[in-house]
């Protein structure tokens, strides 16, 4: 039995430094030259839905908690903006404009983590991990990248379609 197990690290350390282990085997596609995507963590999805809680709830205390100072976020309306108090200001805009328009304030949504697979060159997608969450309302579908380092949001770009 000794030997077996022996063996298998053998194996096992030999797939790692050759490129084929379980790097190649728990990843696919591609994203810059070798970079491929892996299944992320549940930790950051939750991350995520206390970000999403907050959105929904106003809580802006939360907010400021949970996005970085430094956070590039990028608007579907191609706006640019950083922190926690450009988030901020981006919910309330749309919670008033929910309020003018009759609309819900409410959404349905799913969340997945995933991460990019290291690469010499420390590539800043490689920071963290990345939340890909859908929200659809009656009135349109959006799409957000969420990506998530040390419990903090730091980079965000959303994507808006409407429905109507």
């Amino acid at each position: 039995m000794k030997k077996l197990v022996i063996v298998f690290l053998i194996l096992l350390v030999s797939c790692a430094e050759s490129g084929t282990g379980l790097v190649d085997a728990n990843s696919s596609g591609y994203i810059f030259g070798e970079q491929k995507v892996m299944i992320g963590s549940d930790k950051t999805v939750e991350v995520f839905k206390k970000i999403d809680k907050a959105w929904l709830e106003r809580d802006y205390d939360a907010i400021r908690n949970l996005v970085a100072e430094d956070a590039r976020l990028i608007f579907a309306n191609g706006d640019i903006g950083e922190g926690p108090e450009d988030l901020i200001q981006l919910i309330e805009n749309e919670y008033q404009q929910s309020i003018e328009n009759n609309e819900s304030w409410a959404w349905d949504s799913y969340a997945f983590s995933v991460k990019v697979t290291p690469t010499d060159d420390q590539i800043a997608n490689e920071t963290g991990e990345w939340v890909l969450a859908e929200f659809w309302t009656e009135e349109s579908n959006i799409i957000e990248w969420y990506q998530i380092h040390e419990e903090k949001l730091i980079s965000w770009n959303q994507f808006r379609r409407n429905r109507k």
